[in-house]
């Protein structure tokens, strides 16, 4: 993206379609934001576009690098994707020596008191150097700092029933992993994310006495506003893991916004859904990410159960949370 598509955006935001609504967040993000030809883009976004809350998504190797030409003291959060030590990153990424780096630019976001949360992807390098990847963070001290949030998360694919990246792991795999690796990350107070519908039980199973949980009636996060995708070559998204017209409601170069598929999307609840209004997990599930309901022509007023229609999950919940 250029200069010239975030002012199209941001006229485009001022259509009719929108009224007075303000942004929650600007995220910016990729592919990797953090090169040469993005800087200009960047700063602009900086400077003139305005949110509530700004945040960078990026791998972090090009922070120091770019630390006098881009205004991070715009952005409040930044999520740092840190894959693990030198040997993990070069073979997963192709990045040669790069771990000094990112927790160089990790440190320097923290000097300005940035809120920051660091991503790192569980994969089968990452086992094989994790007791290598812990004593690294230990020694940076990164952890330290009560901003700095650590997350070791599995590899997602919400188009599946489960929510994971069947090409990294299977079920089995992952109760391996949580039985064998838990204990290791404990030791920096940490453990592997589980997808969310599993966290989300493990919320209310793990609450303390008494305390009320949250219902829901929605999965998705246009529950709450109008999330925008947006591509450069104009096309506008609702979600970010899709691509192609089911994913479609606009387009910000040709000015078009689609209203009718946006308030479908927006009032697919559990009380529109008989097989929800049936189901004991409702408020829990909010009828599922509809994300598998929405390849070729298929109805989304129906249930997309995910993880809680797999017989595997709930024979094995203790070891799953």
């Amino acid at each position: 993206m250029n200069v010239q598509d975030i002012v199209s955006i941001m006229e485009y935001l001022c259509l009719p379609y929108f009224g007075d609504t303000d942004l929650d967040e600007i995220v910016v993000s990729g592919g990797e934001p953090l090169l040469p030809a993005n800087i200009d883009t960047i700063n602009y976004i900086c400077k003139h576009a305005v949110a509530k809350k700004k945040i960078l998504y990026t791998n972090g190797i090009n922070i120091l690098a770019y630390k006098d030409q881009i205004s991070f003291d715009a952005f409040d959060e930044v999520q740092v994707s840190l894959d693990g030590s030198d040997a993990v990153i070069k073979k997963i990424n192709h990045y040669a020596d790069s771990f000094d780096k990112i927790i160089g630019g990790i440190k320097y976001l923290q000097q300005m008191n940035k809120s920051i949360r660091i991503a790192t992807i569980w994969t089968k390098e990452l086992r094989s150097h994790l007791k290598e990847y812990i004593e690294l963070l230990v020694k940076s001290n990164i952890l330290d700092q009560p901003d700095t949030t650590l997350r070791f998360v599995l590899a997602k694919d919400y188009h599946t029933s489960g929510g994971i990246d069947e090409h990294f792991y299977d079920w089995d795999e992952i109760v391996a992993d949580l039985e064998t690796y838990n204990p290791l990350l404990g030791t920096i107070n940490n453990y592997l994310e589980l997808p969310v519908e599993l966290r989300e039980l493990e919320g209310y199973l793990h609450r303390p006495v008494n305390k009320r949980q949250s219902i829901k009636y929605k999965r998705c996060d246009i529950t709450k506003t109008i999330p925008m995708i947006c591509e450069p070559n104009g096309d506008i998204y609702w979600c970010l893991c899709l691509d192609g017209e089911s994913g479609k409601i606009g387009n910000y170069k040709e000015k078009f916004f689609d209203k009718d598929k946006v308030e479908i999307l927006g009032n697919r609840t559990i009380f529109k859904i008989e097989q929800c209004r049936q189901c004991k997990l409702r408020y829990l599930c909010g009828g599922g990410c509809i994300l598998p309901l929405t390849s070729g022509d298929v109805e989304i007023y129906q249930p997309a159960c995910g993880s809680f229609k797999n017989p595997f999950i709930w024979e094995n919940l203790e070891k799953l949370i």
